[in-house]
């Protein structure tokens, strides 16, 4: 007899082998865009198609996690939230820094450099709070209308 769907750990397989599959390639994609930004000293549209599809991949597999109430698999913690949103200041920051500096071939004082870069570092800081803020809120309140929906 032929089998036409998965048993239920063939597709747990399936769909961990396919994040892991779209994990990989998200992140391949954003080395390869901070590569051609920073080693073709080209500028954003030698790179606007890697960077729609990797904005639209990203968008697509946050929607459907949050809308599957999956975000948060514990209780949010500031303090998480604050370590990552730093994290991620800090590494765009330098990257920033870095890719100025090549990108001018120097001519751009460090001194110029170390303010913007500290300036983009609380940019993406405050920003990266704001957004892990606003998608364990929502994932919060998702995962509650579900388990109302089920304990009905």
């Amino acid at each position: 007899m032929n089998k036409k769907f998965y048993d239920e750990r063939q597709q747990q397989d399936a769909d961990r082998n396919g994040r892991k599959a779209f994990e990989g390639t998200f992140f391949v994609l954003a080395a390869v865009i901070i590569a051609q930004m920073i080693l073709a000293q080209g500028d954003v549209r030698q790179v606007l198609g890697e960077t729609i599809a990797i904005l639209a991949g990203g968008g697509i597999y946050l929607g459907l996690t949050v809308k599957d109430g999956n975000l948060n698999r514990h209780t949010p913690r500031v303090m998480e939230n604050l370590i990552i949103s730093l994290s991620c200041g800090v590494f765009f920051a330098l990257l920033f820094i870095v890719t100025m500096y090549l990108k001018t071939a120097g001519r751009t004082s460090l001194q110029v450099l170390g303010i913007w870069g500290a300036g983009c570092m609380v940019l993406f800081f405050v920003l990266g709070m704001a957004v892990l803020t606003i998608l364990a809120k929502s994932a919060e309140r998702r995962q509650k209308k579900m388990e109302e929906k089920y304990d009905e």
